[in-house]
């Protein structure tokens, strides 16, 4: 697509040239020709007029379909890139960075397709046309297209004098633009309190500043973009004038005909304008450099192969942690962690606020390569890929699609109806599945029709369907009421799975149910007294 948008803007170059010889052969025709003559002329003219429509249309759908591919190509790359620094652990799905990444693709990208990708292609048009102008005035009159080119050139002399400051004018705004989205996410979401403690009036005055900064850069941008054309555009005139004083001397001279002069004059038009718009395009692109680097960063990365988990026994006897130690940024948070998971076994690890519950669950997922120590599972040396399907999870907030049911439990993939409804079963679903049922198109919405029990139930029911023999209860019922809270424990000791959970708010009725119960205090653990 990208090579035939190419070629077609190309061909497009030869029509303003086309113009030209038309524009020059009027002037040969009036001096006295046949009407044949004359017919036969219009007659040409119309007819590559009809071809050059057909060449224009043709370039705008190969165009656009490649703009297409491209820019699917990009969104894909970016959201997979997420997917991939989760494989490789690097960054946490934190609602800052999913509206970071929505805002690159909604944002950034529309200004690359906007400013570069689109403008690839008249870049081609416009250099294609310039080398036909070019040679055709030549073609005509060597020495006055020799004056009228070397004048066209002033232009670049003035771009290159205004490159870095629409550079660093766009670079400043979309540092800008990514403050204010920020500030303007932080307004929103902190409305409740700003309301709830009087502290709107403050508030609202950041978010005027921070309004006045991106309008303000924003202004800056276009007003320095506008001037380098202004200039731009100003020299395109004096490039254009001054030869055209050469070409009347020429002909009062005698020197060229009326009709040679004509045809460079017009082509000439072809040259001075692409040149300018050439020079103006150079600017835009400029402007998202930054954008477009990160682009092709993105889309350059190579991605992890696609694990098959269908090949992987769910087998479990036994986790072992031996020795683990873990420090981020300089502060340690596990210190000779042992630990060992027999099957079947209920575990309940508890303990302060950032004493690292968070990271041991994560080395034990498989999802933290520890400093020190290692991983075994049933007696042997894990790695990330051993350990990770083993483990279903019931998270804090947990994770419900805006989709079917049947989505939420399968996450897309083909798995057996029967295998489905047990789950449901076994998950005390099945008042949901009357209500949403396993088949149709109707959707559940965390947000409005479930209750805080109802997706907790759901992730229990899609572990047991991809049929997880270590169930994580990462604060699973800290937000739950306390009967609801019971009912989901009592839900979970009823799988006969292995269980390993962290929460600080288990009632004592329900503290016997576990075979060990850990405290995890100054990156240490031991067993609760």
């Amino acid at each position: 697509m990208k090579k035939t948008g190419y070629l077609f803007s190309g061909l497009m170059a030869l029509e303003p040239v086309f113009t030209s010889w038309a524009f020059s052969r009027v002037f040969v025709l009036v001096s006295g020709h046949s009407y044949q003559t004359i017919v036969q002329f219009i007659g040409l003219v119309l007819a590559f007029f009809v071809l050059f429509a057909g060449i224009k249309a043709a370039r705008t759908w190969f165009v656009n379909q490649y703009v297409k591919e491209v820019n699917a190509d990009i969104k894909h790359s970016v959201l997979m890139q997420e997917y991939e620094n989760q494989i490789k652990h690097e960054t946490e799905i934190t609602p800052g960075r999913v509206e970071k990444t929505i805002s690159f693709i909604q944002n950034d990208c529309k200004q690359y397709e906007e400013k570069n990708l689109m403008l690839r292609f008249d870049v081609v048009r416009l250099g294609t046309t310039a080398v036909f102008s070019i040679l055709f005035a030549v073609y005509n009159s060597a020495l006055l297209a020799v004056i009228f080119v070397a004048f066209s050139f002033l232009p670049i002399i003035v771009q290159h004098f205004t490159k870095d400051k629409v550079k660093n004018a766009t670079q400043a705004w979309t540092k800008q633009a990514k403050e204010f989205y920020l500030a303007m996410t932080e307004f929103l979401k902190g409305l409740p309190a700003f309301y709830q403690y009087g502290a709107i009036g403050e508030n609202e005055k950041v978010l005027q500043g921070e309004i006045d900064k991106i309008e303000t850069k924003n202004k800056n941008m276009k007003t320095t973009l506008s001037l380098a054309g202004v200039m731009i555009e100003l020299i395109g005139y004096i490039a254009f004038f001054i030869p055209i004083g050469f070409g009347i001397v020429f002909v009062n001279a005698q020197m060229i005909t009326l009709a040679a002069f004509m045809a460079v004059l017009n082509v000439n038009n072809g040259i001075i304008n692409s040149i300018i718009s050439l020079m103006n395009i150079k600017n835009s692109i400029d402007s998202v450099s930054a954008i477009e680097t990160e682009i092709k960063d993105t889309t350059s990365t190579k991605l992890s192969p696609v694990i098959d988990l269908s090949s992987k026994s769910n087998q479990f006897e036994s986790l072992k942690l031996e020795g683990v130690q873990f420090q981020y940024n300089g502060k340690e948070i596990l210190s000779a962690v042992d630990l060992q998971i027999n099957s079947g076994e209920r575990i309940l690890i508890q303990g302060k606020s950032g004493a690292g519950k968070s990271t041991l669950l994560k080395i034990i997922e498989g999802r933290i390569i520890p400093d020190a120590g290692r991983l075994t599972m049933n007696g042997t040396f894990a790695s990330t890929s051993d350990v990770n399907h083993l483990f279903g999870i019931i998270h804090q907030k947990p994770i419900i699609f805006k989709n079917t049911l049947l989505y939420n439990l399968t996450l897309g993939k083909t798995i057996d109806l029967k295998i489905i409804e047990e789950a449901c079963e076994k998950a005390n679903l099945t008042e949901l599945v009357a209500r949403f049922g396993l088949t149709g198109n109707q959707r559940l919405d965390p947000d409005s029709n479930l209750s805080g029990g109802e997706m907790k139930r759901i992730e229990i029911a899609r572990s047991l369907v991809f049929d997880r023999p270590i169930l994580i209860v990462d604060e699973g019922t800290a937000s739950l009421d306390e009967q609801t809270s019971a009912e989901i424990h009592e839900n979970l000791f009823s799988l006969g799975r292995t269980i390993i959970e962290v929460d600080h708010h288990i009632p004592q009725n329900l503290l016997n149910h576990y075979s060990q119960r850990l405290v995890l205090e100054s990156g240490k653990l031991s067993k609760e007294i």
